[in-house]
């Protein structure tokens, strides 16, 4: 049971890092014909908005780990019968 409570839940860093990931993914994997000017143009438009979006969810992240630790640790002790 103390092996429970000495491990942290990371659920939403995961949820946000996977989020940024997948968006990034998705930006590189959209790239159109480099001879498309206007598609160029629109991809890196598109870029620079996931970049934005991923800094924030990263950000996110960073304070909700900073947050984590600044919890008090689990102090408590077993004490069995006698």
């Amino acid at each position: 049971m103390s092996d429970k409570k000495n491990n942290l839940d990371f659920k939403l860093e995961i949820t946000l890092l996977d989020k940024a990931q997948s968006e990034l993914f998705e930006a590189i994997a959209s790239k159109p014909d480099s001879n498309d000017i206007e598609g160029m143009r629109l991809y890196l438009d598109n870029v620079y908005m996931v970049l934005n979006k991923c800094v924030t969810l990263v950000k996110d992240t960073k304070n909700a780990l900073q947050k984590k630790q600044e919890e008090p640790p689990l102090t408590e002790t077993y004490n069995s019968p006698a």
